[in-house]
């Protein structure tokens, strides 16, 4: 077995919210899709030095769609965790996501420097959507978990 090496193991965190919007029995998701993987997830983003985690997942929600009509849905949060190679690096993903309603599903505005595209999808739209099945894996346990609590 060829064995191989890194120059570094690179650890990022980051926080996001899993934004959604509830139409009658229909509950939408809202994804962004990255411009540096082509990938699709959900808004997040690093903390700018000085900046809480808070206010790095209010900020990036922001840059990334526009979006500042929101209500944060409780104190529960996921974690989705994952690997990567970035730059010949090997890269551990530690994302932290909590949970926030809209109840408006317009007003959408992207950023080109980073993403691609945004949009609202069912739970059944977006699972095809996610190249990182761990994406999926987490908006399954999300959509499950407000069908539960709501």
């Amino acid at each position: 077995m060829k064995e191989i090496g890194f120059k570094q193991i690179i650890r990022d965190r980051s926080y996001g919210f899993v934004v959604f919007a509830e139409q009658g029995d229909c509950r939408w998701y809202l994804l962004v899709k990255q411009l540096s993987s082509g990938s699709w997830s959900f808004p997040k983003g690093h903390p700018d030095p000085g900046e809480k985690a808070q206010q790095a997942r209010i900020r990036e929600l922001k840059e990334e769609t526009g979006i500042t009509d929101f209500k944060p849905v409780g104190s529960k949060y996921f974690i989705d965790r994952y690997q990567l190679f970035k730059n010949g690096q090997l890269v551990y993903k530690h994302v932290v996501y909590y949970l926030a309603k809209t109840s408006k599903k317009n007003g959408i505005t992207i950023p080109k420097n980073e993403i691609t595209k945004a949009g609202w999808f069912t739970l059944k739209e977006a699972l095809p959507l996610f190249r990182n099945s761990s994406a999926g894996k987490l908006l399954v346990r999300i959509d499950k978990y407000l069908t539960l609590n709501s």
